[in-house]
């Protein structure tokens, strides 16, 4: 065999304990571990040593494991509230792009009417439509880009980012 297809045998092995592989490449892994004894072996021997691993029991002083749950914890409760912030936004852009459409038939005889009254050529008055029709949600995408960047600019604490910070 080619000294490509072992290569590509280990990098396989390792990534089907790391995050697990596609079915074609299972299958082409498996092919050729049944071809060949020392992928084979290099994959029993790689299976053996993540399990001798899983059982190791590593002592963990107490207090740096409350600190990581605390920490997870604060974490959880800023994204919560970060949540809780955009809720209305999210209901405003909602109940913005409902009444746009539900209106949007009448907006369309409106500006048909007001194009024809004022002898406006069609392309005319339905681009103006267009512009019309999709004010609400540009307004809307702006205000969301603009919470998300101001997020992330002031870490929603009123502080600087610190890459802004030099």
């Amino acid at each position: 065999m080619s000294r490509d297809a072992h290569e590509r045998a280990g990098r396989l092995i390792d990534r089907m304990h790391i995050e697990g592989l596609a079915g074609s490449e299972r299958q082409w892994l498996d092919a050729h571990l049944e071809s060949c004894g020392a992928c084979a072996e290099r994959a029993r021997l790689t299976a053996e040593a993540l399990a001798s691993l899983r059982t190791v029991a590593v002592p963990v002083n107490p207090a740096i494991v409350g600190m990581a749950k605390a920490r997870a914890r604060m974490r959880a409760a800023e994204l919560r509230q970060r949540d809780e912030r955009r809720r209305p936004l999210w209901i405003a852009c909602v109940f913005s792009w409902v009444m746009m459409l539900l209106t949007t038939p009448y907006f369309w005889s409106a500006f048909e009417w007001m194009g024809q009254a004022m002898r406006l050529p069609a392309p005319v008055w339905q681009a103006g439509f267009l512009l019309w029709w999709s004010l609400p949600a540009t307004v809307a995408a702006i205000a969301l880009l603009w919470v998300e960047w101001r997020g992330r600019l002031f870490n929603g604490r009123g502080e600087g980012a610190g890459w802004l910070e030099g």
